[in-house]
């Protein structure tokens, strides 16, 4: 009778497990449909020759496909997580609402980043944080990784514009490139290998200079959250310090050979030209833009212009979340915002949980651009998902059901 009993209860957890990752599945799949409709709207518009006033309704009708994904599954996140789902969604229409009574910001550009915000943004970070078994998200992403780079692959192809700079086709492919190089790292399989350096190749001929800094982050922090050794550490820092020279030694030799040769092929990289023309910390007008907003901040500086106030038009923002942040709120609360988020990131260091770690590392990468010199605070999906990812990996009591074991794992 105890022994049926037993098997019962074990039977009854295997099926409550199983539940509960059928759930998680359904929660994955918005996240990954954002990316998918994202990417798929940037390929239509960029290898069909599609008038550009129809830009827009293509932009609606990937939203709707979206949305489909967000019904199917906003019920789990209302059980798991109404609270913090309603409070997360009160705060930024507060915030927008402030800033609409203090008159600093167009409205045009307010509506446009509350609805990206409220409708995009918020629901990416909570339903990231809702779900229980982050390996399930990480294994559909990783399965569908392979589609989003061939797709994305298709404008690099067959574009209709000439193969230039295109920046937001290489942010896209950095989030694919950031999955497939972790997961090399976490069982060394050579096709992963293969194509991360396909997809870093096509940004760095095709991209901005803003990805590169991701990918040099995330190298970066997944050497120093993998080696313990110190005396490797300085090897590797010393090989690095030794390639830097002979680059240096050899620099004009190798800029005129790969410039010459993306020339017959009729390539043009952004990227390359700047490297090899001295000209890679060229800042596009940054530093101007900088100047600007923080005189800004001089002018109001204890109680901000609130968000998006003071912008110069929707998209010439300050390009920096520090001084985002202080010129909406100030010097005092802005700083303490700013404080809470460089804090957040040493949260890796302090994780045991193996997964959660990979992709913190993968959205620290792709946040860390945001930071200093390009995006949006309100508008960037990926801090969303990355503030969603911290307090995820705050959740207490969570357990995990082996289904072959029938035992409890506390994670």
């Amino acid at each position: 009778m105890v022994y049926n009993n037993i098997v019962e209860w074990n039977d009854i957890r295997k099926k409550g497990f199983i539940y509960t990752q059928n759930e998680d599945k359904k929660l994955s799949y918005f996240i990954i449909a954002y990316y998918f409709t994202q990417v798929l709207n940037q390929t239509v518009k960029n290898i069909f020759p599609i008038p550009d006033y129809l830009y827009s309704k293509i932009s609606v009708i990937f939203g709707l496909i979206l949305v489909f994904f967000f019904l199917n599954s906003i019920t789990i996140v209302l059980k798991r997580s109404l609270s913090i789902f309603v409070f997360s969604e009160l705060l930024f229409i507060s915030l927008f609402l402030i800033s609409f009574l203090m008159g600093n910001a167009e409205k045009s550009v307010l509506l446009y980043n509350m609805v990206w915000n409220l409708i995009i943004c918020v629901p990416l970070g909570i339903y990231i944080y809702t779900i229980s078994d982050l390996e399930v998200f990480y294994s559909a992403y990783s399965k569908s990784s392979f589609i989003l780079t061939a797709i994305l692959f298709l404008i690099l192809l067959f574009s209709k514009q000439e193969r230039v700079y295109n920046m937001s086709y290489s942010y896209a492919l950095l989030v694919p490139t950031l999955f497939h190089l972790n997961q090399w790292f976490r069982d060394k399989k050579v096709l992963f290998l293969i194509v991360s350096l396909l997809e870093i190749a096509g940004i760095v001929l095709y991209g901005s200079r803003g990805p590169l800094a991701s990918l040099l982050f995330f190298l970066f922090l997944r050497y120093l959250l993998s080696e313990k050794s110190l005396l490797k550490k300085l090897k590797v820092i010393s090989s690095l310090f030794i390639l830097f020279i002979l680059y240096y030694l050899f620099f004009e030799g190798i800029g005129a050979f790969v410039l010459n040769y993306l020339t017959e092929k009729e390539y043009y990289s952004r990227n390359i030209l700047l490297i090899f023309t001295k000209r890679i910390t060229y800042d596009a007008g940054r530093i101007d833009i900088f100047k600007y907003y923080l005189g800004l901040i001089k002018q109001k500086p204890f109680i901000g212009w609130g968000v998006l106030g003071g912008w110069i038009s929707k998209g010439l923002g300050p390009h920096n979340m520090i001084i985002e942040n202080l010129l909406a709120f100030g010097i005092i609360v802005g700083g303490i915002i700013n404080i809470l988020l460089i804090v957040a990131q040493f949260r890796i260091f302090f994780l045991k949980n193996k997964i959660i770690c990979d992709l913190l590392s993968i959205y620290m990468a792709l946040c860390i651009v945001l930071f200093f010199i390009d995006g949006y605070m309100l508008t960037n999906p990926s801090l969303f998902l990355f503030l969603g990812l911290i307090l995820n990996s705050f959740k207490s009591n969570i357990t995990k059901i082996d289904i072959e074991k029938g035992i409890s794992i506390k994670l």
